[in-house]
């Protein structure tokens, strides 16, 4: 029997899918200019100043995960829209937990955190404490879910879908193991610079960056208009 490769969905989803892909694309692609641009130097355009400068600022960092973050939910419902309309009953709501987890998560973070610095050193809030804690356990549940829908994705289906299933647990262990391999170079191998150790912080950041996006663009390409 042939495997499901590509969800279809109607025009206005296809139409939303791709505002929300293209805001999401976007994001990601000036915050990885930006990272790599750091400083601007004083003969640097003025737009280009004008963005750097307001990376550093929170807001900012606010913004940009609420809008990736929200293009991703978007995207995802029509997703889980799909698989509702597959009757997938423990896949659907594999989606749907991972999504509250994803919208719990923006939300925690995005929150001040009431943590203050002055002569005495820094002080930390409760609330602050529970967001740390928060966000450790919730990067791990999603872990769990992701690792869950992916496999039943690659399992159930073909094509794109299977693609995109494998991207959600192969992505995130391919980026622990850079961040291992960054761990154990600067940890336990001797005989390495500085130099050496900056250089392979940015290959594998380059790495990060790069994977970072990709179970979203499988996301996006697993449904279409066509059939």
């Amino acid at each position: 029997m042939d495997r499901l490769k590509r969800f279809q969905v109607s025009s206005a989803q296809n139409e939303t899918l791709n505002w929300a892909f293209g805001i999401y694309l976007l994001v990601v692609i000036l915050g990885f200019v930006d990272n790599w641009l750091g400083r601007p130097a004083e003969s640097a355009e003025s737009l280009v100043q004008v963005f750097a400068s307001a990376q550093n600022e929170r807001i900012m960092l606010i913004v940009e995960q609420l809008l990736t973050g929200c293009g991703e939910l978007l995207m995802l419902e029509i997703f889980r829209r799909c698989l509702y309309r597959e009757n997938q009953y423990f896949v659907h709501l594999a989606a749907v937990v991972l999504m509250v987890l994803m919208a719990l998560g923006m939300i925690i973070h995005c929150l001040p955190n009431g943590t203050t610095i002055d002569e005495n050193g820094l002080h930390e809030t409760a609330w602050s404490f529970f967001q740390t804690r928060f966000y450790t356990y919730n990067h791990y549940a999603m872990l769990l879910v992701k690792l869950f829908l992916g496999i039943a994705l690659a399992l159930r289906y073909g094509g794109r879908i299977r693609l995109y299933g494998l991207s959600l647990f192969i992505v995130p262990l391919f980026m622990m193991l850079c961040s291992f391999a960054y761990f154990y170079a600067y940890t336990e191998i001797g005989g390495l610079t500085m130099d050496d150790i900056n250089t392979l912080n940015s290959f594998l950041s380059i790495v990060n960056l790069i994977l970072m996006p990709l179970p979203v663009v499988l996301l996006r390409l697993s449904m279409s208009t066509d059939s």
